[in-house]
């Protein structure tokens, strides 16, 4: 498939509509969905969070990428977390970002890829 695949991960309202705007997306579809791929192309990882912090679903997101290293191989990864905390969302991001590298995967975008959605989008310096 060509075009650029968003996997979500919890509620990510503000992003979602955001990313139905952007030119390049091919389609947008739950995470759960790599489960059933053999390999990834170039994807986005879009992450939300509520008020507490990152949901549950975020650490099984965590774990499938850990230890599903081969599903990326040759990818290219983004992440973009949305949530109300700032210092959440970049811990949020470097984790996500960490567990795709330490996959040997290909991280998109500026510095390490991240993209955080709050009050504006901007790619924080990681």
């Amino acid at each position: 498939m060509s075009g650029l695949t968003v996997y979500c991960c919890g509620p990510i309202p503000r992003l979602r509509r955001l990313l139905e705007t952007v030119d390049g997306i091919a389609r947008l579809a739950d995470w759960r969905e790599l489960e059933t791929l053999p390999s990834v192309g170039r994807c986005l990882f879009a992450v939300g969070m509520d008020d507490l912090g990152p949901l549950p679903e975020t650490t099984e997101l965590l774990r499938f990428i850990r230890s599903h290293p081969d599903r990326f191989k040759g990818g290219v990864v983004g992440v973009a977390v949305d949530g109300t905390g700032e210092v959440d969302t970049k811990s949020l991001a470097r984790r996500l970002i960490l567990g795709a590298d330490l996959s040997r995967r290909s991280l998109g975008g500026r510095a390490a890829g991240a993209l955080r959605a709050g009050a504006g989008l901007h790619a924080p310096a990681i």
